[in-house]
């Protein structure tokens, strides 16, 4: 996403909250999910939201380097 207009912070996370108030209650206890996985040549982090035994991913960023940085 290289506009500006449809940046994470601009456009998914509205998204992602009002899908979040919608579907959960204020109780409601929320699982978050970080994962980094290497797809091909590509080293990905990512978090997602544990829904009905499926992910929904909230925040992904492309690293650099690859695997474990130490």
């Amino acid at each position: 996403m290289t506009l500006k207009e449809l940046n994470l912070a601009l456009f998914w996370f509205p998204l992602v909250k009002k899908i979040i108030e919608n579907l959960f209650s204020f109780a409601s206890e929320l699982v978050l999910i970080l994962d980094r996985t290497q797809w091909q040549n590509t080293n990905i982090l990512m978090i997602s939201l544990a829904w009905k035994k499926r992910e929904i991913p909230l925040y992904w960023k492309i690293l650099t380097h690859k695997g474990a940085k130490t």
